[in-house]
């Protein structure tokens, strides 16, 4: 049998996934050249699960290059703002500066105790490290450290930064992104893409990591597995968990409460809480989040790589390669939207600070008649409507149009047809309710 070189169609597609996961040793990829075009796929496969060096992160990749891309966020409008923070007198007025600027509540505030972090060293029981975040941005803060931010991205997805606050009057505000954020937040608890994540860990005395008993939280996660190595503030009720030092369990052991920490003083944070509910929202929010990014930046990766072997080719062709990732990529969307397995809270459920609920409640889409995405509930499920609020995030609207379309037809499916898998937890009146929503809130 003559051998013949793969065509220029073939040798193609090959460099474009060999850009992404994998990467063939020089010797082994002549003889795949060498190989005819019927066997040279068995023979790919064969090197996919033996002979293969770990390359990029397909991120790095084109079309995205992440690292090497112009971040388009809020933060870098901070940055052109002439003596932004300058004025300030200390880290507390620059943090709660930061928190207006890039308008985050100050009532989304909670603290975490264990050293999770890249500023591990300076985080204890007594010096906790501060989380504070919108539908956009995340924002850390510990104690005679940096600032940490997350923020929702044009061009990237999301971007990651270290602020160093002006710890004199009149010092200059240095605001970086590093790639070091990316050691913590690519890993498989965010898929392997940039991401954010809650971990719930046990911890000894000095809030060092203890195994077994870690955790990747999400709004699966049974509420009797969350929030080890975080404070907890509210009233769980009978919803018991991990949280808070074994000296406040033993105190709130009974009552499931607990008002405020009261060893925190304005000079180490705005409040003195760390809210149940607003914990609550945030590790369902980093789900959806996740999910998001990862279908935008999946998808980006697969029809650059579609478009190499047909130039010709439309992203709205169903027998595509990359349409079917689009709707892969769709269904994963759909079930985060739809709680699809989420946890249950038990008994008279969670109770939260009122600010933080007021906030959250207010910043909404809302029908003719006030009904809203974002009401909560917090008795048996988390929201009164089980559908996230994050379908009208500026991270849900930056969804590539194939994969945007494609949960929208998958959620109309789900909202409409009888016993569909997605939406089979939903009785028919919450269905509608959500439907009536959506209808009047989105242009779908």
């Amino acid at each position: 049998m003559n051998h013949q070189k793969p065509s220029r169609m073939v040798s193609r597609w090959m460099n474009g996934v060999l850009g992404g996961k994998v990467l063939v040793k020089h010797t082994l990829m002549s003889k795949l050249m060498m190989t005819p075009l019927v066997s040279c796929f068995a023979l790919w496969i064969t090197l996919l699960g033996s002979q293969v060096t770990t390359a990029r992160e397909f991120f790095e990749l084109e079309p995205i290059l992440y690292s090497q891309s112009k971040p388009n966020n809020a933060v870098e409008s901070l940055k052109l703002i002439e003596g932004f923070g300058s004025e300030v007198r200390s880290e507390s007025e620059f943090l709660e500066l930061l928190l207006e600027a890039l308008n985050v509540p100050v009532s989304s505030q909670v603290l975490v105790y264990s050293k999770t972090s890249l500023q591990r060293g300076l985080i204890s029981m007594r010096n906790p490290r501060a989380i504070y975040y919108n539908d956009t941005t995340y924002i850390g803060y510990v104690r005679g450290g940096d600032i940490e931010i997350a923020i929702h991205d044009e061009n990237l997805g999301i971007a990651f930064y270290l602020i160093a606050p002006p710890r004199v009057v009149g010092q200059d505000i240095e605001i970086e992104r590093p790639d070091s954020c990316l050691n913590c937040h690519v890993s498989r608890r965010t898929q392997d893409i940039p991401g954010v994540f809650i971990r719930s860990v046990s911890v000894n005395e000095e809030t060092e990591l203890l195994e077994p008993g870690s955790f990747d939280t999400t709004h699966k996660s049974p509420y009797g597995e969350r929030w080890g190595g975080w404070y907890v503030t509210g009233n769980w009720n009978t919803n018991a968990h991990l949280g808070n030092t074994a000296e406040i369990r033993r105190r709130t052991n009974q009552a499931g409460e607990l008002t405020e920490l009261d060893f925190l003083t304005k000079n180490h944070f705005p409040l003195k809480t760390s809210d149940v509910v607003a914990l609550a929202v945030l590790e369902h929010q980093c789900t959806i989040h996740n999910a998001l990014i990862m279908a935008r930046l999946r998808y980006q990766r697969a029809w650059y790589l579609y478009q190499s072997i047909e130039p010709e080719a439309l992203q709205s062709d169903v027998t595509s390669s990359s349409w079917r990732v689009a709707d892969s990529l769709a269904e994963n969307i759909v079930n985060a939207l739809l709680f699809v397995n989420e946890a249950l809270i038990e008994g008279d459920g969670l109770s939260g600070d009122s600010a933080f609920i007021d906030a959250f409640e207010q910043a909404s889409y809302r029908t003719e008649s006030e009904q809203t995405l974002r009401k909560l509930r917090a008795v048996g499920r988390l929201f009164k409507y089980r559908c996230s609020y994050m379908i009208h995030s500026e991270a849900f609207e930056s969804l590539p149009e194939t994969v945007k379309q494609r949960v929208y037809t998958r959620l109309k499916a789900a909202l409409t047809e009888p016993n569909h898998t997605a939406s089979a937890h939903l009785g028919e009146r919450e269905k509608a309710k959500i439907l009536e929503i959506l209808n009047q809130t989105l242009t779908w």
